[in-house]
């Protein structure tokens, strides 16, 4: 789980996910794109909090050495983080929006 392939590749992939799934809510009129944007972004939080843990599990055995210093693996969780939140606020209001229209 450790390796930076796969520590570092499926985060990336999630963020260009993230990024075509915005472009296409911004060019469509589909409702629930919002709902998928959040998705994205939680399971991005998730899987980045996974290898973090498995970063601390493996911190105590000193027979493991990565190839890269594990203080970067906060950067893919501090990104989730963020987009996480704003699809959570913005989710909210929307449904909000839905709930109460405008007269």
């Amino acid at each position: 789980m450790l390796q930076p392939y796969f520590a570092f590749g499926v985060p990336i992939f999630l963020v260009c996910l993230y990024l075509v799934f915005f472009y296409l809510q911004k060019k469509t009129t589909i409702h629930y794109m919002r709902l998928i944007l959040l998705l994205i972004a939680t399971f991005l939080l998730v899987f980045s909090f996974q290898v973090l843990q498995e970063s601390w599990k493996v911190a105590g055995k000193t027979s493991v050495h990565t190839t890269y210093n594990p203080h970067w693996l906060w950067l893919p969780l501090g990104v989730g983080l963020i987009f996480t939140l704003l699809n959570l606020w913005l989710t909210i209001h929307q449904f909000i929006s839905y709930s109460h229209p405008k007269k």
